[in-house]
């Protein structure tokens, strides 16, 4: 410990510009002594991700201490089990005098290289990732996992699950309600939304670029264009709607499928307002977000952080069932709804019936915010500090500690 502070360590794969604003608010919290060790310098350094150069913003190394190990891999761009390599993490681990190392996933082999250096240094592990038993995998894949998994979770001290489907999938494995610590996924709540001030200035200005009236509802899709994202199906869904409503469509992002989402526009829109905006950075997101009141995702994934940034703005959801935190997020009829994924005429139903109900996407959007005030970084860095206290206090045989 330093100056009576936990020690730990948080093993990320590369800098995540959702990741560093809650490692700033631990820093400002001040019950621990947090260094974080990057296995990459991906984003950092620009990379291409499904047709999409990424490069992250100076800003997500800002405020926290931080360490870039060397990858050493080959194969960095795969995006494999062997696409990070770095030999100089055992040394690290074994230096550091940590009290506890958080470690972010299990799907590379850096990640297994920490498990074994913290088992054999006897430093506690803290795990926290999206793994889930929401989506079907074949009868080998579910062998196999649990032949992996087991034997490692009973190293763990302490599973820090993000949400419903991702708690699930650890007590499916047996691990036991004492060693399951709350720390949700959430973004910056506060930074996304802004200020009364700021939000209105950013809805005006966005708006009157775009050529829209404060009274158009604004549908938003703000992901990646890329399988399994789905972006044809948000754009093909509003084509389906009456072209003279008051409404318009933001499509924010980039990727291989981004000519198949405008060639559908091309093809299918009749005077529908479709607005290709590309990939922009992420310090203007909240700006375009301001500007729109219902978030589109029809994706199919294990979280979904777009729904977190949405509804930290205040904006409605309709989300497809294919993502696994819509079960924390979208409360269907309070904040938000869920349809079959991959069903455009359910989309399409889901869109219009918002349309035609203003008042109830008004009651929306402030529910949304109820929503995510329960996901922000106090809560998460509170179920942080209550895990560490857990698993050190066991590793030295002592009285576990109130957060």
């Amino acid at each position: 410990m330093r100056d009576g502070k936990p020690r730990i360590a948080a093993i990320v794969e590369k800098p995540i510009q959702f990741y560093a604003p809650h490692y700033r608010q631990i820093v400002c919290d001040g019950r621990l002594d947090l260094e974080v060790l990057f296995l990459s310098d991906r984003g950092i350094t620009p990379f291409d991700y499904h047709g999409t150069t990424v490069t992250q913003e100076a800003s997500v190394l800002e405020g926290y201490q931080w360490r870039m190990l060397r990858n050493r891999s080959i194969m960095k761009n795969s995006g494999g089990v062997l696409s990070n390599i770095v030999p100089e993490l055992a040394a690290t681990l074994k230096n550091g005098n940590y009290d506890a190392v958080w470690v972010h996933g299990y799907n590379l082999i850096s990640h297994w290289a920490a498990f074994y250096e913290c088992i054999r240094s006897r430093i506690p592990i803290l795990l926290r990732g999206e793994s889930e038993n929401f989506f079907k995998r074949s009868t080998a894949k579910r062998l196999l996992k649990r032949a992996t998994l087991r034997p490692l979770f009973k190293r763990i001290s302490a599973f820090l699950y993000i949400g419903t489907c991702n708690r699930q999938f650890y007590e499916d494995f047996g691990v036991p309600e004492q060693r399951l610590f709350s720390v949700p996924y959430g973004v910056d709540n506060d930074w996304i939304h802004g200020s009364p001030k700021e939000r209105c200035h950013w809805r005006k200005s966005i708006r009157r670029e775009l050529g829209l009236s404060e009274d158009t509802l604004v549908y938003i899709f703000t992901s990646k264009h890329r399988h399994p994202k789905r972006p044809s199906d948000a754009v093909e869904a509003f084509c389906r709607l009456y072209p003279d409503a008051n409404m318009a469509l933001i499509m924010l992002g980039d990727g291989n499928l981004r000519l198949e989402a405008e060639a559908v526009y091309h093809s299918r829109g009749c005077g529908h307002r479709v607005f290709f905006l590309g990939l922009q950075p992420y310090s203007q997101l909240r700006c375009y977000l301001a500007a729109a009141d219902v978030l589109v995702f029809p994706s199919v994934e294990n979280w979904g952080m777009a729904i977190n940034e949405a509804i930290a703005s205040g904006l409605a959801v309709i989300s497809s069932d294919q993502v696994a935190g819509w079960y924390d997020m979208v409360k269907p009829g309070f904040n938000g709804t869920v349809y079959r994924a991959g069903s455009i005429d359910a989309l399409a139903a889901h869109m219009n019936g918002l349309l035609e109900h203003r008042e109830l996407v008004a009651q929306m959007k402030k529910n949304s915010l109820e929503v995510a005030s329960r996901m922000g970084f106090q809560q998460m860095t509170d179920g942080l500090v209550a895990a560490v206290n857990f698993a050190v206090a066991e590793r030295h045989g002592l009285e576990i500690r109130p957060i």
